[in-house]
């Protein structure tokens, strides 16, 4: 049981997560001053959004860019393979009545109302933020990115996604790659599948500054540390329509970034 005294918990009472889907993008190293332990930061989270509500945490099983990962021929195990974005995701992934998709480069992990609803398919995905994604679910039911300690949105490449078409260029890798899956259940299976595509690169943290300057985040300091709440939809809007306005822009990456830079998942 969470302590209600917590600076953690008390800070997430400023936020309306009661029922809601909250996807956690999370630094242990800035939460540590604000909760006792790791387990104790999770539960408060599951507390905090309810009977009716569910927590998602990223369980991305790569550092780098998803083209240059899945060229490495990884095989990816939802029981066993890590989480590479954080401690809380990793001790996250293991709690009981979690559920994770079944993902080679986008996994996500659920806990709550809708956690089966949110990660079944995902290996059906042929890019992983399409229409068979938990981030298109999570797009569709009004979910909330909780951002604790830290300034990211995956969503980023949902918004790229869904204007695909308008662009002049591949969102994603022209490279197809087979991997091997390994289910809940022990069962092996193959997927086809592509990364985004390395060659480009965009100033997407415009998109985060304007919706944070029209006032569409909630933002809550707690010590050293900063809680953010942003809306799923205001900040794809608000994302197309930096692109609209030429604001938000694509580039080519440089040779030397694309073999050295580890990248953004």
């Amino acid at each position: 049981m969470t302590d209600p005294g917590d600076p953690f918990s008390e800070a997430l009472c400023h936020f309306s997560l009661s029922g809601r889907i909250v996807f956690v993008h999370s630094s242990w190293a800035e939460m540590a001053p604000l909760s006792s332990s790791p387990l104790q930061l999770l539960d408060a989270l599951c507390q905090a959004v309810g009977e009716e509500g569910t927590v998602v945490l990223p369980t991305y099983p790569m550092r780098g860019r998803s083209d240059t990962y899945l060229a490495s021929h990884p095989r990816f195990d939802v029981r066993k393979t890590a989480s590479q974005v954080g401690l809380l995701s990793e001790l996250f992934r293991r709690m009981p009545g979690v559920r994770r998709s079944l993902h080679p480069t986008h996994s996500v992990a659920a806990r709550g109302a809708r956690a089966s609803e949110l990660t079944e398919g995902h290996e059906r995905s042929d890019t992983p933020f399409d229409e068979n994604s938990p981030f298109r679910r999570m797009y569709e039911n009004d979910a909330l990115v909780l951002n604790l300690g830290v300034q990211t949105v995956s969503f980023r490449h949902l918004a790229d996604h869904l204007i695909q078409d308008s662009l002049d260029h591949d969102v994603y890798s022209s490279r197809r790659f087979e991997v091997l899956l390994v289910d809940e259940l022990g069962r092996e299976l193959l997927m086809e599948t592509r990364g985004h595509n390395p060659e480009i690169k965009c100033n997407y943290r415009i998109a985060l500054a304007r919706l944070r300057e029209e006032g569409g985040t909630t933002l809550v300091a707690v010590g050293p540390s900063e809680l953010e709440l942003i809306p799923v939809r205001s900040y794809i809007e608000r994302y197309h329509r930096c692109y609209r306005e030429g604001e938000l822009r694509f580039f080519a990456r440089s040779a030397v970034e694309r073999q050295g830079d580890r990248g953004s998942p």
